[in-house]
């Protein structure tokens, strides 16, 4: 996973999602630059990310979040890489479930 820290002044809600990233043209750069397991399955958007007193990103409990859609913080939005069709997808409760049922597969 890759989380992507927005500027305060921007805004993406989970109704209306649009990334400020082209994630087509990101995948199409990260495919020509590593390998295939080594591109992000899922890139989460956030307006926040914690840090320490000297300003070192907090990983653990984005580790710990995951990609569970109830763990996220309400403004953050996630999306998958859908293998079928070679897109970022929006991760809603129905593809969350398709992933923990595994009929989405990575």
């Amino acid at each position: 996973m890759i989380a992507i820290k927005m500027a305060n002044d921007a805004s993406m809600s989970p109704s209306s999602p649009r990334p400020p990233v082209d994630l087509d043209e990101f995948h199409l750069y990260m495919k020509a630059r590593v390998p295939e397991y080594a591109i992000p399955k899922f890139v989460r958007f956030t307006t926040q990310i914690e840090t320490t007193s000297t300003h070192k990103l907090i990983k653990w409990r984005l580790r710990e979040e995951g990609f569970n859609l109830s763990a996220i913080g309400e403004d953050d939005v996630l999306f998958y890489f859908d293998k079928s069709t070679s897109q970022y997808r929006l991760l809603n409760e129905e593809s969350w479930r398709k992933i923990q049922q595994g009929l989405i597969r990575f």
